[in-house]
């Protein structure tokens, strides 16, 4: 189990702002990965780390 907090339903949303059920496979993996890290980052700076881009 990691420390970030499991999801409470799954909200998918276009670029319309229309609800869809699933994106595709490559898009799902990119927004996971990049979850994965922006979790870190937060961690991260409320540890003291700066973070720079």
């Amino acid at each position: 189990m990691e420390i970030t907090p499991e999801i409470i339903g799954r909200h998918r949303f276009n670029t319309e702002k229309r609800k869809v059920s699933a994106f595709p496979g490559d898009v799902e993996v990119r927004a996971l990965i990049e979850g994965q890290f922006m979790a870190k980052r937060i961690h991260a700076e409320g540890l003291g780390y700066r973070v720079s881009k």
